[in-house]
């Protein structure tokens, strides 16, 4: 089709401009809204993940017997531990000292802590032991002494407590 006075590289070119100025523009999502979509649906997904990870919509009567039987057992463990029984070599930028802190703390469990960041003897006292990490936790079960050489494990920990 040849419009008037235009030769047919003009024609080209005009009609590619009158095809683009056709077509509808696409919509345009801005950066903010596609942030919030991408956040909306992070959270839905931890929802939903956090939901499956539950054994059951409400726990029966049977869970939380369980539950508070384990409390009670682990209560009456922790009474038995004197002060001196669990040491615990720290330091003050430890974070998995201060989670194992928390857990006995949490549970009732008596413990004596030496801060190898404050306290000198505790570093020296830590390398006599044969520490090569923290938290690294001395139990005192009766007669016997258990070292916890590679960080604070909880099972690792209430199978000492039970010797």
């Amino acid at each position: 089709m040849m419009r008037s006075g235009l030769s047919p590289s003009e024609q080209r070119e005009t009609e590619s401009y009158s095809s683009d100025a056709a077509a509808a523009p696409a919509p345009a999502i801005s950066w903010g809204k596609l942030a919030a979509f991408f956040l909306f649906a992070g959270f839905v997904w931890l929802v939903v993940v956090a939901w499956r990870g539950r054994t059951g919509n409400t726990p029966n009567t049977e869970q939380q017997s369980s539950a508070l039987a384990t409390r009670s057992s682990m209560q009456a463990l922790a009474d038995t531990v004197r002060s001196g029984d669990v040491t615990i070599y720290s330091t003050t930028e430890c974070g998995y000292c201060t989670q194992a802190k928390s857990w006995l703390n949490q549970y009732g469990f008596a413990f004596t802590e030496c801060n190898m960041s404050n306290v000198e003897r505790c570093e020296t006292e830590f390398r006599e032991l044969g520490g090569t990490g923290s938290p690294f936790l001395i139990v005192q079960r009766g007669e016997k002494t258990y070292r916890m050489r590679y960080g604070f494990n909880s099972e690792e920990f209430l199978a000492l407590m039970a010797k």
